[in-house]
């Protein structure tokens, strides 16, 4: 069946850039309440044991990953007059929406196990089921909306200018919101929930915009059913896996992804705990993450120079190098509001670099995978890449409450332990620095700039890899033909 064209190559208006970038921000409100403020909110809001919250996040987190391969699986198979993935942000942004008020709005009557189970049931429709599915859809829409490697990059960068924007903003404003509307009670559960209805609708806004202004390049007809190129090559999900586990390029990635989001995760989940009881100023708080935010956005910024001189990877790598010197910095300084803005401003700098071409990257790798294989498996590629990168957040989340756990913190305490300043530290500071510099390494080890061009020649002229297991067919409606290797 004959399905709508768009040019894959062409040049996107710099408002259809403006209108994909946007949803990143929204999802930009999410992960920073996610990563930084929801551990707060189920300790000194609700004051459940930080072991057993980061053992809820974690848990969920697995369960989270993995409904992000059944909805790859789905958006790889979907085809309707929207697209594969436009349809899913359509919707799931109302339920999301919904899902991310309940999370922060844990009602105050309960208690013990039925407290446990409202966190864990809430937690997990926002995160395991609603955001899954608008945030894979979102991210694969990178790839449905052009094939050019520069807008892939320039699309993230703008992405990732939004989801820093964001991030900022609310780090900015989230605990002065709070105490407002808390009646002056920074941990009034009143306050956080105003705050988060708030937030809820800017989200929704984001993510419209993304839905109704970026169209992808090959849609059905309206009610159309057609075959994508997954299903008629009739491959199984384990193949599928194996496909992207052979994928040098995509490996590489998701492993530096994996080093750089328990970092971040990590140090910006670990910093409200640092600002208030190591530098014994909690207020100092917007400061420093403000000030890691607008570096961080300077160094997004300046990508879009740096990736068109020395390609994503060599940006990524200085990107790592600056970061890991705002890391020991911060660990060798004396501990101070003043030093620690210092190196928060290294640190935002660098994390900037890969962050905002992490996602251009990725969709390159899956370009390479489609010369590899033969098959474009848009969908649980990025199904794949962002479950391992859930996990990984989780991780960061359990790894801030068990080592707080560990080091004996009490949230009814104004003043910790030595055993407890020494775990916030050390997740401040030392913690992280051990995966930036694994992050180091994957990123010298991705080699594909220098080749993707010769690629994308190849599947022009519909060449493919030597040991492609499919051999796409040039006539329209055909079936895929599985070759004999």
């Amino acid at each position: 069946m004959k399905t709508a064209q768009l040019n894959s190559t062409a040049r996107l208006s710099w408002p259809q850039r403006f209108c994909y970038g946007l949803g990143q921000g929204g999802g930009g409100i999410i992960y920073t309440l996610g990563t930084t403020f929801l551990l707060v909110y189920y300790t000194n809001v609700v004051h459940i044991d930080p072991a057993v919250s980061a053992s809820i996040i974690a848990v969920s987190k697995l369960l989270d990953g993995l409904s992000d391969l059944l909805m790859g699986y789905i958006v790889d198979r979907t085809n309707s007059r929207f697209g594969k993935a436009r349809p899913w942000l359509l919707r799931f942004v109302l339920p999301a929406m919904v899902c991310m008020f309940a999370t922060f709005s844990v009602p105050a009557g309960l208690a013990g196990t039925a407290q446990i189970v409202y966190v864990f049931v809430s937690y997990n429709l926002l995160t395991t089921v609603c955001f899954t599915a608008v945030t894979v859809s979102y991210n694969s829409l990178n790839s449905l909306i052009t094939t050019d490697q520069y807008e892939r990059g320039i699309n993230n960068v703008l992405g990732m200018t939004f989801n820093t924007v964001a991030m900022l903003a609310l780090n900015m404003v989230m605990l002065k919101l709070c105490t407002f509307f808390g009646g002056g009670e920074l941990y009034s559960g009143k306050g956080w929930s105003v705050t988060v209805g708030i937030l809820c609708l800017i989200y929704g806004v984001c993510i419209m915009v993304t839905f109704l202004f970026c169209k992808e390049m090959e849609v059905g007809d309206k009610g159309a059913r057609t075959e994508p190129e997954v299903k008629k090559a009739k491959l199984k999900t384990v193949r599928i896996i194996g496909m992207l586990v052979t994928n040098k390029y995509w490996v590489e990635y998701v492993l530096a992804l994996v080093s750089v989001t328990i970092c971040s995760g990590i140090v910006m989940g670990s910093a409200l705990f640092y600002a208030q009881y190591v530098l014994d100023d909690v207020y100092s708080y917007p400061t420093l993450s403000t000030a890691l935010y607008l570096s961080m956005f300077v160094g997004v910024i300046i990508t879009s120079v740096f990736i068109k001189k020395i390609g994503k990877r060599n940006t990524a790598i200085i990107g790592c190098i600056i970061l890991i010197v705002g890391t020991v910095a911060v660990g060798i300084l004396p501990a101070s509001v003043n030093n620690t803005l210092l190196t928060m401003i290294l640190r935002g700098l660098g994390v900037g670099f890969p962050s905002a071409i992490g996602n251009a990257m990725l969709q390159d790798s899956l370009t390479y995978g489609k010369w590899k294989t033969g098959v474009h498996i848009v969908g649980m590629g990025n199904a794949a890449s962002s479950f391992v990168q859930k996990l990984s957040s989780g991780l960061s989340v359990a790894v801030i409450g068990w080592v707080l756990s560990l080091g004996g913190f009490d949230s009814n305490q104004a003043v910790q332990s030595a055993g407890a300043q020494g775990a916030i530290t050390a997740l401040f500071v030392w913690i992280p620095l051990i995966f930036v510099v694994a992050a180091l390494l994957c990123f010298i080890a991705y080699r594909l700039d220098k080749e993707y061009a010769g690629y994308i020649a190849d599947m022009n002229e519909g060449k493919y890899g030597p040991k492609a297991i499919v051999v796409p067919d040039e006539t329209d409606g055909a079936e895929a033909k599985l070759s004999d290797q």
